[in-house]
């Protein structure tokens, strides 16, 4: 791999998407892409109906899922709408996996997330574990042990 070839992430991607499947956990699918703004690699899980989150009483969830980027790492993403007058709300918050963790690491937050109602440490900005403009070779190699998989 030369320094400018970037492995495709997807294929990582899709085996969280599996993983949870496999324990039951209805998604939405699975999108991947690349952020055009910051040309970094990016992903989204959304889950399906059956899922249910009421970690507290202030706010009905909308959408939820689960977010990856390749300098965060994964995060839970919660559109909410906190009241008619209010309009709609964001809230993200951080599983700190690091970046590429084992797709059984992430479905055990999850399960844990549904049952318990924590959804990790709230984050709104996002810390960032590495810059994607810079190559890592460990990086590349974490994702590309997915490509055949």
């Amino acid at each position: 791999m030369t320094r400018r070839e970037r492995t495709d992430h997807r294929y990582y991607i899709e085996a969280v998407g599996n993983a949870l499947k496999a324990q039951g956990i209805a998604t939405g699918g699975v999108t991947g892409g690349m952020s055009r703004e910051y040309k970094r690699r990016t992903a989204a899980i959304g889950f399906g109906g059956e899922v249910i989150w009421d970690y507290d009483d202030s706010h009905t969830t909308l959408s939820l899922y689960l977010e990856w980027d390749e300098e965060r790492g994964w995060m839970m993403h919660d559109i909410h709408e906190p009241g008619a007058a209010r309009g709609m709300a964001h809230g993200q918050y951080n599983l700190d996996l690091g970046l590429v963790p084992e797709p059984e690491k992430v479905v055990l937050h999850v399960q844990h997330m549904l049952r318990t109602g924590s959804p990790g440490r709230f984050d709104p900005v996002g810390r960032c574990h590495r810059s994607a403009a810079e190559h890592d070779p460990a990086f590349e190699a974490a994702l590309a042990a997915y490509l055949l998989a």
